[in-house]
């Protein structure tokens, strides 16, 4: 199977892929060079950056593509019903590891995460761990402290950020960290500015991360985060320039539900998409 990876990949899958006897070509394309493109692949594998939508379907026909996998939560940069329309799979792929070893991790993602029932593939068992640490194994119950008026202040365990690309070039990305380690909450944050990187752009992805691990590396985005949500800005018909103005921010109320906010900076007054996403990972403190 020829296998393209556009916006970046664990280098360990990758290898798997290859050692499996898979070609595996890691390039991103421009809109208006995808499609032309997907043509000479059998499989595509994606992330946020990368939109597959009907008119790049169109120009793959003919073509040997017959799977397209989202690495990360959410298929809405996907067409995924016209695709499936066509002949082409969606899967989604949450982690990487082995399925087959750890139906547990599975049957927990696909509670978590119903939208990918019967869509959940693996590659590597220790980024499931880290899934499981990461957004069902660490939350602390508040108890209720009986006879005690003391007031239980709760804390973000990991960094929570946005990720964001440093050029055209760059296929992998870091994060920005919007709220740190040990925050309280409620916590209401303040917006971030980002510029688009392509002319004509239609949309803007904004994928929300949590770390895995204390003192995460910004730039080791694979190892040592794991996406939990995220928004797209639509900015219409013909797109914006390149440079144009979006900003986001990040907002925990004192339940430990997390929302992320994005528009175009330059309307005013414009609401801003959301999602939301029930935090586990808070500690508490006196």
């Amino acid at each position: 199977m020829r296998i393209l990876v556009t916006d970046g990949m664990d280098k360990t899958a990758m290898a798997q892929l290859r050692e499996a006897g898979h070609e595996v070509v890691e390039q991103f394309y421009e809109p208006d060079q995808l499609g032309a493109a997907l043509r000479e692949f059998d499989a595509v594998v994606v992330r946020s950056k990368t939109k597959i939508r009907a008119n790049h379907i169109d120009e793959a026909k003919g073509g040997k593509l017959k799977l397209i996998i989202r690495g990360g939560v959410g298929v809405d940069n996907i067409d995924v019903k016209y695709a499936e329309a066509n002949g082409i799979t969606v899967q989604g792929i949450v982690l990487s590891g082995g399925a087959s070893k750890m139906p547990m991790v599975k049957k927990a993602l696909e509670e978590a995460l119903p939208q990918f029932k019967d869509r959940i593939i693996y590659f590597r068992p220790s980024r499931a761990i880290a899934y499981g640490a990461a957004r069902f194994g660490t939350a602390e119950v508040n108890q209720d402290p009986a006879g005690d008026t003391t007031m239980v202040q709760q804390r973000t365990v990991f960094d929570l950020g946005v990720r964001f690309y440093n050029g055209t070039d760059d296929k992998v990305g870091h994060i920005a960290t919007y709220i740190p380690a040990g925050t309280p909450i409620p916590y209401a944050g303040e917006y971030h500015g980002s510029r688009t990187l392509h002319e004509n752009q239609r949309y803007s992805g904004f994928e929300v991360y949590e770390a895995v691990v204390s003192n995460p590396d910004r730039n080791n985005v694979f190892e040592d985060y794991v996406q939990i949500m995220e928004v797209t800005v639509d900015h219409g018909e013909g797109g914006v320039p390149v440079g144009t103005e979006n900003e986001s921010r990040l907002q925990v109320d004192k339940l430990g539900v997390l929302t992320i906010q994005a528009r175009m900076k330059t309307n005013d007054g414009m609401k801003p998409v959301e999602s939301t996403v029930q935090l586990t990972n808070l500690s508490s403190s006196v």
